[in-house]
């Protein structure tokens, strides 16, 4: 029973991220972020975050896991040049993730192990901490107790790391994993203690779908045979899931543990109801693997019911309406038909139809990597058989087989139930002592079930009880400390601002009347001289206001100059062809350039300064729609950098003949091409690159002496004193680095002009 719940858990809680499962609308929510996102380093994580929900994207198309590989190159593109170690490591962990999901376990395990060496030293806890989780990741495998161990030992690495973040969602996701976990390998109390914490973590941050989280802790209790606890937890977690309209596979583990709790009350009716409204939200989906085990709770179920016929025809139906899994649904092999045919046929008496399954049990006990609780479930099955056709030596075998089992496992209520069926080996075999004995030793088992459960829920009870009290009393003593140390406070701060206001009286009085002296005598001194300093700073500023307007009107003529010519370039192109026609296109493509700055500066309230962003982003614009370019996409990074007009000029003409490069030569195919321009300032140093994933171009010799554009490049970037660099390893990259001008506003200059006349 308990495996049952646990793959439907583990189907549907997203367990194979390294995190807690993103939604739509938080990927929706990043996007924006991303679109509003200047810093590198934060774009780098937002990009990375996308990507993470492309690739755990429920359905697995193939386009998400395009969608999350351009994302990544772009976070390895960007943290390129920006080198920093955090967003490093957090890009190999999401590598290794994409490549698990592709198969390739070898690299993504390199790449997990590398993203732990880099992020081992804090730099980013909340990343180790998911590193350490994807790790775990690659130990999923199989339900053997040592790889499960496995996983915990890397995921209680993960919480270390975590609790060192402020990353409470994740925390308590990792905890409940945890918990499971150790559900599985029948460790109940550390199940529970874990579990408990993970509600702890999301009651904190008022997280809603706690419903995953206390049926879990419903089937805990369950399997521990405390059933009126589990019935309360699993209808707190059905109650919050209709709250919340949850119908999809979320709610599928809380009907059918609800259906294993009715089961166990011998409340048939209602574990049928539990277990088809299960059944029915699972088949909305496309795991079948899920609807089979589903079905097999309801075939048990009608068996339990008395009711074989009804049992086989559902089986019958599901098998004619959904093809069968063909892989595994555990290492153990196929553990739906097997078990449950073998019981269906022993309970229809159909006892050679019965046999075949009955092997194929066998053979599958013997797996070395079957799940112990698996195990227990097909001895069960295998001894009841052998009971009812009466190869009682058989049945003694797997009797003592799984006794041994149980001791190991230290499962009382399945010692319980074996002994029971002890019970029945020795009444069929009219050993009516025997029988008693075992009957009283499954009566002991069962009182000890009771008082485990008894004894526990006594420690809980006196552990809240103690905690609670030692909270009280904390709390009484630090509201009276912190009285008594309100009132020391308020009498210290009275005395000190008493002292304050006095000594600054004294200070007051004695510095103001050697200001007012002093302010005295200068303002007889500066009377006669303010008026003659005011008038000439008006007649300044007049002046000056004049030479800006008249800036302004060179900037606008030059700007309409320009435009003319390229006018009349156009008007001239219109009779040439091919080469001359080619000229004339780029020369235009160079004065708009120019004309373009000016007219920025006429346009501004500065007229001594050119904002980059703003002229680059019309300028490439305006390039774009010349060319009538389709397909290439441009991507502008430009920092708001204010530049002269002996410098913009320059950068202008630069990036027209890098961008125009690209978009003539760099493609043979539009699809997927890009063009990036970015520019940046850091400590007076202006850093400027234009790149393109085109076919790539190093220039020669003899392509700079026939291409003018190169040597334009080179000509300007000397222009600006900067330094040029040409690479062509997938695609272009130019390069340019220069210091930048300092601008001179006009209240300088005037302040300038004035000390001049004062001199």
């Amino acid at each position: 029973m308990k495996i049952f719940s646990s793959i439907v858990i583990l189907v549907i809680s997203g367990l194979t991220a390294f995190g807690q499962p993103m939604e739509r609308r938080e990927a929706d929510s990043l996007l924006r972020l991303l679109s509003n996102t200047k810093p590198v380093v934060e774009r780098i994580d937002l990009l990375l975050n996308l990507a993470q929900y492309h690739i755990f994207k429920p359905g697995e198309l193939q386009k998400d896991l395009d969608s999350a590989s351009t994302l990544i190159k772009q976070a390895v593109l960007l943290n390129g040049k920006l080198k920093n170690k955090a967003a490093e490591g957090h890009i190999a962990l999401v590598e290794s993730s994409f490549d698990r999901k592709n198969g390739q376990q070898e690299s993504g395990q390199q790449k997990v192990d590398e993203a732990i060496n880099i992020l081992k030293g804090g730099i980013n806890n909340s990343v180790l901490g998911q590193a350490y989780f994807e790790k775990s990741n690659y130990y999923d495998y199989d339900y053997k107790d040592s790889t499960i161990r496995k996983r915990i030992y890397f995921i209680e690495l993960a919480i270390a790391a975590m609790k060192q973040s402020a990353d409470i969602r994740n925390l308590a996701f990792y905890y409940f994993t945890l918990g499971d976990l150790y559900h599985l390998i029948s460790e109940y109390a550390k199940a529970t203690d874990e579990l408990n914490l993970a509600l702890k973590y999301y009651q904190s941050i008022q997280y809603k779908n706690l419903q995953v989280v206390l049926g879990l802790l419903g089937r805990v209790h369950y399997l521990q045979g405390d059933y009126e606890l589990a019935l309360n937890y699993e209808l707190r977690a059905l109650q919050i899931a209709e709250s919340n309209k949850d119908t999809t596979l979320g709610l599928c583990p809380i009907l059918n543990n609800l259906g294993f709790i009715y089961y166990k009350l011998n409340d048939g009716e209602n574990a049928l109801k539990y277990f088809k409204g299960s059944l029915e939200i699972a088949q909305r989906g496309t795991d079948t693997r899920t609807v089979y085990l589903l079905a097999s709770n309801i075939a048990d179920t009608y068996l339990k019911l008395k009711m074989p016929k009804e049992a086989k025809n559902f089986l019958d139906g599901i098998n004619s309406k959904y093809a069968k899994p063909k892989d595994k649904i555990y290492e153990a092999g196929d553990y739906v038909s097997n078990r449950v045919y073998l019981k269906l046929y022993t309970a229809l008496k159909q006892f050679d139809k019965a046999k075949y399954y009955c092997d194929q049990l066998i053979q599958e006990t013997k797996n070395p990597r079957i799940n112990l609780s698996i195990l227990n479930s097909y001895y069960v099955e295998i001894i009841q058989y052998y009971i009812a056709i009466s190869q009682y030596s058989n049945a003694l075998n797997y009797l003592r087989k799984n006794q041994a089992l149980l001791d190991s496992l230290k499962d009382f209520v399945g010692t319980a139930r074996n002994y029971n069926l002890w019970f029945s080996l020795d009444t069929s075999q009219r050993h009516y002592q025997s029988a008693i004995v075992d009957l009283l030793k499954a009566n002991s088992a069962n009182d000890s079930v009771f008082n485990q459960t008894k004894s526990r829920q006594l420690q809980q009870l006196h552990v809240q009880y103690e905690s609670d009290k030692k909270e009280t009393d904390i709390q009484l003593k630090d509201q009276q400390i912190q009285v008594l140390t309100q009132k020391e406070l308020l009498q210290q701060a009275n005395l000190r601002e008493v002292n304050l206001i006095k000594n600054i009286t004294i200070a007051g009085i004695v510095f103001i009347l050697i200001v007012l002296a002093l302010l005295y005598h200068q303002f007889r001194n500066n009377q006669k001289s303010n008026k003659i300093i005011f008038q000439k700073n008006e007649e300044l500023k007049a002046m000056l206001a004049e030479k800006e307007w008249w800036l302004k009107e060179v900037h606008h003529r030059v700007k309409n100059n320009l435009h003319t010519i390229i006018c009349l370039l156009e008007s001239q192109a219109m009779y040439l062809e091919k080469d001359a026609l080619q000229a004339i296109e780029k020369s235009q493509h160079r004065i708009y350039a120019m004309s373009l700055i000016h007219q920025k500066l006429y346009q501004n309230e500065d007229i001594r300064s050119i904002d980059m962003a703003v002229y680059l982003d019309e300028f490439i614009r305006y390039l774009k729609d010349s060319f009538d370019v389709e397909g290439i996409e441009f991507i502008t990074e430009v920092e708001p950098i204010q530049l002269n007009l002996s410098q913009a000029i320059p950068v202008g003409l630069i990036i027209n003949e890098a961008v125009t490069n690209s978009i003539k030569y760099a493609f043979t195919d539009t699809v997927g091409a890009r063009i990036y321009v970015s520019m940046n300032e850091t400590a007076g140093i202006v850093s400027l690159t234009i790149a393109d994933n085109g076919k790539g171009f190093v220039p020669t010799e003899e392509t700079e002496t026939k291409s003018l554009g190169i040597q334009l490049i080179k000509g300007l970037s000397k222009e600006i004193r900067g330094s040029l660099s040409i690479k062509g390893d997938n695609g272009t990259k130019i390069t340019i680095q220069f210091k930048k001008d300092i601008i001179t506003s006009a209240e300088q200059v005037m302040q300038k002009e004035l000390a001049d006349y004062e001199a």
